[in-house]
């Protein structure tokens, strides 16, 4: 099966992939607790006792990125909220990690479709920007359906969406993507 992605961060061109055990990009780092009471060396030793092996790109972003906690008000109320993909992301881990250890870590893999045409469709999310294209190779993908990646309805919808994408089943209008455990080889397209 061919399988295709952007080349987002320059990775590509190198001819493998892999995970990495520190931050992919070195201004990126934990941050020390506000309050005082762990230090970010200390949340950097415990993800890598979580993913020993490392991180992807993807993995090390969403680990470090800050949940930018949205504050909604109202003339009544004041609502304080995680970033709707943070919660998407440990939701599903959680769930993987319970329910499914066999499937890989979201947070180790790399992500490909199985058309250029997806793949084109999806860099339009970045307008001002255009990636190369690479073909990947890996002996372990997981095929999976973007659209269960929600977390918006109620607690126990967002915890069937979360098994559900785990399964690999299929919503009523499937958006497929490929997960994809290193190693990995890319070839240019």
């Amino acid at each position: 099966m061919k399988l295709y992605s952007a080349d987002r961060r320059g990775f590509y061109q190198h001819g493998k992939l892999m995970l990495f055990k520190t931050p992919h990009d070195p201004l990126m780092k934990f941050e020390d607790s506000p309050r005082g009471d762990f230090g970010g060396e200390e949340v950097l030793k415990h993800m890598l006792a979580l993913f020993p092996d490392g991180l992807s790109p993807h993995g090390w972003d969403h680990a470090i990125r800050p949940a930018n906690v949205v504050v909604f008000t109202s003339a009544t109320t004041s609502i304080t909220a995680v970033e709707h993909s943070c919660a998407i992301e440990m939701l599903f881990e959680f769930v993987r990690r319970e329910n499914f250890k066999h499937r890989p870590s979201r947070f180790q893999s790399y992500y490909a479709f199985d058309s250029i045409a997806e793949v084109e469709e999806f860099t339009k999310l970045f307008p001002d920007k255009t990636f190369p294209i690479y073909e990947l190779n890996s002996a372990g993908v997981f095929k999976c359906d973007q659209k269960w990646m929600n977390v918006s309805d109620n607690i126990g919808s967002a915890f069937y969406r979360a098994h559900q994408f785990w399964t690999g089943a299929a919503t009523k209008e499937p958006k497929w993507e490929y997960m994809l455990q290193t190693p990995i080889t890319t070839t240019p397209v």
